[in-house]
C-alpha cells in the first residue's frame, strides 16, 4: 500500500493492488495494472460544525436547502428487560443563519410508543412536511408527519396508526413479473430486486431453491434484460454471491455483494466496479412476444457466455469486512453518493461518490463518519464521532457533532 499526500488539494491517494478476479467458467480476467481509489479528505475549513446536546442520528436536507432535519436519541430513564429505553427526537438545524436549532418532536412524545425503545428508522422531507418513522423497538413502527408551516404534528396521537406490513410484491417486483413472464411469480417474490434508477433500470437476483443465482441488469422501461457476469474469486469451493445493491452513474456500474464460501455462514463484502458498455452484449434479451423465452429453472444461467475476456472489473473491497448494507444518499449534477454501513458498527460508515469517470471514497481526519446526507445543490451533511484517540470509541458508538460541508467540495471532485 502506498500513501501519497497532496497538501492544498485536500485529498489522499491510496494505491491498492488490484486482486485477480475470475469469470464464471474459471477463466481469469486480466485486470489493469495496480490502480488506486482516491480517498479524499474532507477539510474542516469547508465545513460548518454544530455540536448538539444529544447524539445525532438520521439526517435530511429540506427541499429549499435552508435547513437540516436530524434525529437524536435521549435516555428516558425507563427500563426494559434489555436495559435503558432510548427514545428518538426530531430537530431542525437552520443553515441560514447556521446553528439555530429547534426541537420539533421531543422524547416525551415518542416514548409513548416505545416498548424496548423508540429508535428512528427513516427521515425524509415531502414538500414542507417532515416524515419521521420510528419503531417501538420490537415489531411495530409508526410514521409521524410534522407540518413545518403549521409547526405541529399532523397525527399527534402517536401510535394510533402503525405502518402495515409491506405487500408481498413490491412495485418493482410487479414490473418484473409483467416484463419477464418466464421468471416464475413465486421466484420473483423471493428475489433480490433493487432499483438503480427508479422507473428505468434495476438489478435482479433470484433467491430460490433450485434457481440460478445469476445477477441481471434490467431495463424495465423497455422490458429488456442483460446478464451481468460477476467475477468470482478463485477458490476450491463454490462461492455464493448475494446481491446487496448497486449504483449507476452514466455507464459506470458499482455492485455490492456479500460473498459466501460453500455452505459457510462466514462472508465478506465485495465492492466491484465496471462499465455497462463492457457487459457481454450476447447476454442481452429482448422480451417482446416474438422471443422464445428460456426456462431458467435448475440451470446455472439462463444465458451464459462461454468466456468474457473483454470484461474489466475493479475490486475495491479491501478492508470492508462483512455484512455491509448499501444506502443511496442522492445525486448531484456530476456524481451519485452512497454509503456502506454495518449495523453492528454504527460509526464506521464508508462514504463514496461515483462519477462518470471514477469512484471516490472520503474520510474526515480525527473522526468516524456515523451518517451522511446530500442536498440537491451539493451540500453534504455528516454526523461524526470525534475523539483524540479513534481506537477508543465511546461505549455507545454514537455521533457527537454534525458537519455541513460547502457545495464547493463535491463540485471540486469534477475538476
Amino acid at each position: 500500500m502506498l500513501r501519497k499526500s497532496f497538501f492544498g488539494a485536500a485529498w489522499v491517494g491510496i494505491v491498492l493492488l488490484a486482486q485477480p478476479v475470475w469469470s464464471q467458467n474459471n477463466t481469469q480476467i486480466e485486470l489493469p495494472e495496480a490502480d488506486y481509489i482516491e480517498l479524499r479528505v474532507i477539510p474542516q475549513s469547508l465545513a460548518s460544525s454544530y455540536q448538539p446536546s444529544e447524539p445525532p442520528g438520521l439526517l435530511a436536507f429540506s427541499p429549499d436547502n435552508n435547513a437540516l432535519a436530524y434525529s437524536s436519541s435521549k435516555n428516558t430513564k425507563r427500563q426494559s428487560p434489555f436495559g435503558d429505553i432510548w427514545a428518538s427526537q426530531l430537530h431542525l438545524l437552520s443553515l441560514y443563519p447556521f446553528g439555530v436549532t429547534e426541537t420539533l418532536v421531543d422524547a416525551k412524545t415518542t416514548e409513548k410508543f416505545a416498548f424496548y425503545g423508540a429508535p428512528a428508522m427513516r427521515l425524509a422531507w415531502q414538500d414542507d412536511k417532515i416524515l419521521f418513522v420510528i419503531s417501538n423497538g420490537d415489531d411495530e413502527a409508526t410514521q409521524l408527519t410534522y407540518l413545518t408551516q403549521k409547526q405541529r404534528l399532523e397525527n399527534p396521537n402517536i401510535g394510533e396508526h402503525t405502518i402495515d406490513e409491506a405487500p408481498s410484491l413490491t412495485a418493482l417486483e410487479q414490473l418484473i413479473q409483467q416484463c419477464f413472464a418466464d421468471w416464475p411469480a413465486d421466484v420473483v417474490e423471493h428475489s433480490n430486486a433493487i432499483w438503480l434508477q427508479e422507473g428505468q433500470s434495476a438489478l435482479y437476483q433470484a433467491r430460490y431453491a433450485g434457481m440460478s443465482d445469476d445477477i441481471w441488469w434490467l431495463d424495465v422501461a423497455n422490458c429488456q434484460r442483460q446478464h451481468v457476469p460477476v467475477p468470482t474469486e478463485k477458490s476450491a469451493q463454490r462461492l455464493r454471491h448475494s446481491l446487496v445493491g448497486g449504483v449507476i452513474n452514466h455507464s459506470q456500474l458499482v455492485l455490492v455483494l456479500e460473498s459466501y464460501q460453500g455452505k459457510s455462514k462466514q462472508s465478506h463484502t465485495l465492492l466491484l466496479q465496471t462499465t455497462l458498455d463492457s457487459l457481454d452484449t450476447d447476454d442481452a434479451i429482448d422480451t417482446g412476444s416474438s422471443i422464445d423465452h428460456r426456462d431458467i429453472r435448475n440451470s446455472h444461467s439462463a444465458l451464459h457466455a462461454g468466456g468474457i475476456p473483454d470484461q474489466n472489473w475493479n475490486n475495491w473491497s479491501y478492508g470492508l469486512g462483512s455484512h455491509n448494507q448499501l444506502t443511496m444518499l442522492g445525486s448531484t449534477k456530476e456524481q451519485t453518493l452512497f454509503v456502506l454501513s454495518n449495523s453492528q458498527k454504527p460509526c464506521s460508515v464508508r462514504l463514496y461518490s461515483l462519477s462518470q469517470r471514477q469512484l471516490h471514497s472520503f474520510m474526515v481526519d480525527g473522526h468516524h463518519i456515523c451518517n451522511a446526507a446530500v442536498s440537491n445543490d451539493g451540500y453534504l451533511a455528516l454526523s461524526l464521532y470525534a475523539s483524540p484517540n479513534l481506537k477508543q470509541m465511546n461505549k455507545a458508538n454514537v455521533a457527537n457533532r454534525i458537519w455541513v460541508v460547502n457545495p464547493g467540495f463535491l463540485a471540486g471532485l469534477a475538476d
